[in-house]
């Protein structure tokens, strides 16, 4: 599901906001790597 979500936020991005895909691809790959440790440290609180 991440890998889907990976690529299709950028093709997103790309279709509607003008972004170029791998510009948009840097940035939905540093989100997901800053959300998954504060989900952990959340799970485990």
């Amino acid at each position: 599901m991440a890998a889907v979500e990976g690529v299709v936020m950028p093709w997103i991005r790309t279709k509607c906001m003008d972004t170029p895909f791998w510009r948009a691809t840097y940035h939905a790959n540093v989100g997901g790597v800053l959300v998954l440790p504060a989900g952990i440290f959340i799970g485990n609180a």
